[in-house]
């Protein structure tokens, strides 16, 4: 919300506003690993309430096994995610000029 919600204006841009952020591929590629996210967090919850109705060991076993695979995917893709917003905060902040 964060990202989406803010203009960010730079001395040295500032028509870079949400239209700009937007066109930017590294904003893409955190929306991009959010809906990951999101929809990998989704199956899994799905996964995990069709393991509590099933009664065969196999099954359950199967459907825990899915669900942590796409555990794991959720958390690969967030951390991309994590990673891919800091970059972007940093990259738009105009005082990161005067460290470099």
């Amino acid at each position: 919300m964060g990202f989406t919600c803010t203009k960010f204006y730079m001395s040295s841009a500032p028509d870079l506003d949400i239209t700009g952020l937007v066109k930017k591929a590294v904003f893409m590629v955190f929306m991009f690993c959010n809906s990951i996210t999101m929809l990998a967090s989704v199956a899994t919850v799905m996964h995990l309430i069709w393991a509590y109705n099933l009664s065969e060991f196999e099954q359950v076993q199967t459907a825990l096994i899915r669900a942590m695979a796409l555990v794991t995917v959720a958390l690969i893709s967030i951390s991309v995610a994590f990673v891919v917003g800091c970059c972007l905060v940093v990259i738009l902040l105009p005082w990161s000029t005067y460290f470099i």
